[in-house]
This record gives C-alpha cells, structure tokens and sequence, in this order.
C-alpha cells in the first residue's frame, strides 16, 4: 500500500511517473525577501527527488506557481494554503498563500511563527500540494495534515510521492543507491580507521591518514536545508563534509559533481590576489586556516545560514584555543569562496547587525 496520497492532477504530461518539466514560480509584494530563501529551498528539496525543476522569474502575471500572504484566521491556525487550476489532468496555474497574521521573523537562521512552525516546512507542504501531493497521516511526513514540528525535511513517504507522480531525478537515484554505503550509525559509533577507508577527494584519490579524521559537528554547507557532517584532518590539512540521504545512508562514491561526499579545498584569500595581503603571510586568512588544521585547533561548528541575505552561505568555525572564529562564506558547491577570523565581540556585532542573536561563546 502507497506511503503517500496524490491529488490527481500534476505538471507536464498526465501519466504518472513522467518528468514534470520545467514550473515558473514568482512572489508578489507582499512576500518579505527573507522568506524568498526558504521558498528556494523548499523547491530545491522537491526537484532534488523528483524529475521536476523549478524556475523563480520576476513578476507573478509570467509566473505558473504564484506566492503570496494574506489574513487566513488568525495567528497559531492556518499557516497557508495551496489552489490550482487544472485541466485534463495536468496543472496550468497554481498559487500558495501564507497567512501573514503568524508573526513571521528570522530566528537562528531560519524563518519561523511567533509559535515556532518554520516557513521551510510550511512551503515544502505547500508546494506538495501545487505539485500534487495531498495529505497523508499514515506516518511522519511533511504531507501531513496537521504539521509535525519533529518533522524537519522530508521523509520516505514525501519522496515516495513525488517520485511517483514525477519519476526519479538523477541525483535521487544516486542518493537513494549508494554504492560505497556508509550509516550514519557506524560513522558516529565506530572508529574512522572502520568506515572511512573509501573516502576519496573529488578527482576519487586515496589521501592517507584515514584514522586521523574527526567529526567536528553538522550544519547544512549549501544553504539548501539538507544537514551535512563536518569532518577535519589534522594529518592531511584537510576537511570533509558527508551527507546522508533520508535513509540515513551516506554514499562515499558520490564525490563528484554534485555529489554528497566532499573532501574540500583550499581556498585563495582574496586579499592576497587582490595584492593587498602577501600570500603566506600572519594576515594571510587561508594560510592561518591551513595552520589550524594541521595543528587540531579546529575542533567546533557554532552554525551555518545566509546571515547578512546576500545569497551566500555562511558557516563559523570554532577555534580550540579560543582566540577567535573562522567565519566562512561558502560556494554553493560546498567549497569556501573566501572566509575571515573574527573576535568573540566582531562575531556578536556582525550577527547583531543582521539580527541574529546568538549564546555562542569562543
């Protein structure tokens, strides 16, 4: 029996299973820019299982998928719905509402109701329903009728769902296929030497020193919702993010393009190309990140978001000798475009000055 239920009508051609095409989204004035990432995301999520991809253009009347709020019923209740139109079993237009009387406000990098429900999970729910998926109360679920805040991305039977109506992505049929398995069990309860001999950089070359990797904590690198282990290397200089899929399963095969399972480079200070900092030097920020890897000094993940809205993500590193912060902006690959060290009191200012107030300490 179907771990999900559809609603009938989908995107591209009618027979279940076939790719969805390509769907144009848009929000209206109405929808406050911060909630433009989590709806990115949101979209992202859905296209990274099923064969169906999404496309932002700029103004709802060239759009087919529609955003905007609106006064539903009050805060704590209703915290969007979904309408379409539809004909011979394919969608033509559709358009999510969120109920604007929610409170909505950034908070530890999400966008979250006075009552805590994230605007993530909420446009995930919506837009299964736009692209046709309708409740489903057999088991946890983003699809849920009623929202399960224990529910932070989606489950089995939301990828379930869209890969019947849509058929598999590419990406999907490699996460869900791991060829070089590795639980997330073993990765935390057994010794590196154990579950890491298959770990290779992007070009698939051995780099040694398996025994020495050392897990430093999670944070979603690529800003797309997705949690991701963080590894460093104090042997090799080197760090690691694995990625598990919704099976709790990482695939140490999938380094390539894309892929889940990423040993990361170095990256080139901009001040030094720039000719502003000489390359190597004490101001050098790469080279004194190099330095704290090979001497263990780093050794935390404080978190990771889009802090000051600018489209890149954002991730500090913590420092064992407590002098200061490695403040990272990422790629959307995973890899550092370029990073700073903050103090205790720079980092505090910077998140403050975004609106984001954090208990971390150095």
């Amino acid at each position: 029996m179907p771990d999900y239920v559809l609603e009938g009508p989908k995107w591209g051609a009618p027979g279940l299973g076939t790719s969805g095409g390509t769907v144009t989204w848009a929000v209206d004035a109405s929808i406050p820019s911060f909630f433009t990432a989590q709806i990115s995301a949101a979209f992202a999520d859905w296209s990274k299982y099923g064969n169906i991809s999404f496309l932002q253009v700029g103004s709802t009347s060239a759009a087919q998928l529609d955003f905007t709020t609106a006064h539903i019923d009050g805060s704590n209740n209703t915290l969007g719905y979904a309408s379409y139109h539809y004909s011979g079993g394919a969608f033509s237009s559709a358009e999510i509402k969120f109920d604007s009387d929610e409170g909505w406000h950034v908070s530890g990098g999400d966008v979250v109701s006075n009552y805590g429900a994230k605007l993530f999970i909420t446009a995930l729910h919506e837009i299964g329903h736009a692209i046709g998926l309708d409740h489903y109360d057999g088991g946890s679920a983003v699809m849920n009728s009623m929202m399960n805040l224990a529910v932070a991305d989606l489950t089995s039977s939301d990828i379930h769902g869209v890969t019947a109506l849509y058929g598999p992505s590419a990406s999907a049929n490699r996460a869900l296929s791991p060829s070089k398995p590795l639980s997330v069990s073993d990765l935390l309860s057994k010794p590196a030497s154990d579950t890491l001999q298959d770990l290779v950089d992007f070009d698939g070359n051995h780099l040694g020193a398996v025994s020495s990797w050392k897990i430093i904590g999670q944070a979603d690198i690529q800003g797309d919702h997705d949690m991701e282990y963080i590894l460093v290397n104090p042997e090799l200089g080197r760090w690691a993010t694995l990625g598990p899929n919704v099976n709790n399963v990482i695939d140490l095969a999938d380094h390539g393009q894309g892929g889940e399972t990423r040993v990361v480079g170095v990256y080139i200070d901009p001040l030094v190309t720039s000719g502003i900092v000489q390359k190597g030097s004490a101001i050098d920020s790469q080279q004194r990140f190099a330095n704290d890897l090979r001497s263990g000094n780093i050794d935390k993940i404080f978190g990771a978001a889009d802090y000051d809205g600018n489209g890149l993500q954002e991730v500090y590193f913590g420092l064992k000798d407590h002098t200061a912060v490695l403040h990272a902006y990422m790629h959307s690959d995973g890899n550092i475009q370029y990073a700073n060290y903050q103090s205790g009191g720079q980092m505090n200012d910077y998140l403050s000055a975004h609106g984001y107030h954090t208990d971390w300490v150095l």
